[in-house]
């Protein structure tokens, strides 16, 4: 079933590691603006880890000859780590966060944490069923954490010089 599902995540695959790229130039280009604001970095950080877990995630789909179990031990161990990673990350920002942008930031990280645990609910998936079916749960779990990404990319290019 898996060979029907390698195009895509060969895409985001790819795709993971230039939107990094593409994260990191806009990093550098505002980077004395970013590490002057306190909760800007932290938002630069959970970008880079989306899209590391988003890559990660990808590459895990992609080894051939695997069982679902041991698909679904490899996603428990790697997205356990992002979300230990992610969730510190967040409470910090958290904590620095200018009392405009509060709003915004409980979203993005509820957000965020939806991906996370979407990720987290497939690995128990392939773990529990030992079949293919909870790879239907890593499409919007990835999308979502695109969507984090690209936004907090755009606030780092572009919103924060406002």
């Amino acid at each position: 079933m898996l060979e029907s599902w390698e195009a895509l995540f060969l895409g985001e695959l790819g795709a993971a590691a230039a939107f990094a790229g593409l994260l990191f130039v806009s990093l550098s280009v505002n980077q004395a603006h970013i590490l002057s604001q306190q909760s800007a970095p932290e938002r630069g950080i959970q970008s880079l880890w989306m899209l590391f877990l988003i890559f990660c995630v990808s590459a895990i789909m992609l080894v051939p000859h695997q069982s679902p179990r041991a698909v679904g031990g490899e996603l428990l161990g790697v997205s356990l780590v992002h979300f230990v990673t992610l969730t510190i990350s967040q409470v910090r920002e958290h904590r620095t966060i200018q009392p405009a942008y509060r709003w915004y930031a409980w979203l993005a990280t509820s957000v965020g944490q939806a991906a996370l645990w979407m990720i987290l609910a497939s690995a128990v998936g392939f773990l529990v069923r030992n079949d293919w079916l909870a790879t239907y749960g890593l499409v919007p779990a990835t999308l979502i954490g695109f969507l984090i990404a690209a936004l907090n990319a755009w606030v780092l290019l572009i919103e924060i010089n406002r």
